[in-house]
C-alpha cells in the first residue's frame, strides 16, 4: 500500500538526485539554472507532503 511516508521517501531520493545535479552543473549555465528549479519544485513536494503526514498525525491524536 502507498502511505504518505513511502511518498515522502521516494521524494527525498529524488531531491539528492537533483541536488547532485546542481552541485555538478557550473553556476550560470542553462543546466545550472534548471537544475536549481528542479530542486526548488522537488523542496515543494516534499514540504507539501510532510505537512500532510503532520495533518495527518494531529487528527488521529
Amino acid at each position: 500500500m502507498i502511505t504518505l511516508e513511502s511518498i515522502k521517501n521516494g521524494i527525498e531520493l529524488q531531491r539528492e538526485e537533483a541536488l547532485a545535479k546542481v552541485v555538478k552543473a557550473k553556476p550560470g549555465t542553462r543546466e545550472y539554472t534548471y537544475a536549481l528549479g528542479v530542486r526548488d519544485a522537488i523542496t515543494d513536494c516534499l514540504n507539501y507532503v510532510i505537512s500532510e503526514i503532520n495533518e495527518s498525525e494531529v487528527k488521529d491524536d
